[in-house]
């Protein structure tokens, strides 16, 4: 009886909570199991994103103008450039003994996380995505 409810309750969701871990879970975990999942997807998203990756993606800008390339983000490459080195290694020398925003301004001059540099470098690969999404007529359903 209450596979038919878990069935009533998650028809129109997407697959990953519908058929949930195994016919043989018990239906009272079947929710949880997908909630924790969620939850820890959620949070390692925001951590590798917002907080990790789009300082990267900031910090590889700034060495790319330090190092005087001019093209698309995605194509800069700051391999023996000694200003781009310059500019890390000031950053690099304040270790832990001030706070990240003093850093990130030693290398970009701005204090503020910016998540442009994330979109920018990754622009092109979108627009591809786009163009095969469109070419096939696939279209998104998000539920």
């Amino acid at each position: 009886m209450g596979h038919i409810y878990y069935f009533l309750l998650f028809w129109d969701k997407p697959y990953m909570f519908r058929d949930s871990a195994n016919p043989g879970f018990h239906e009272g975990c079947r929710g949880y199991h997908v909630l924790f999942l969620y939850q820890h997807l959620n949070i390692l998203l925001r951590l590798v994103l917002y907080q990790q990756g789009a300082g990267q993606f900031q910090f590889h800008k700034a060495a790319c103008k330090a190092a005087g390339f001019e093209g698309p983000l995605h194509q800069c490459s700051i391999y023996k450039s000694s200003d781009a080195g310059k500019k890390i290694r000031e950053m690099l020398k304040l270790g832990k003994s001030k706070p990240w925003p003093e850093a990130l301004e030693k290398l970009n001059n701005q204090r503020t996380m910016d998540v442009g540099p994330l979109k920018e470098y990754f622009w092109p690969l979108y627009l591809w995505l786009r163009e095969q999404r469109c070419a096939s007529n696939y279209t998104i359903v998000l539920a």
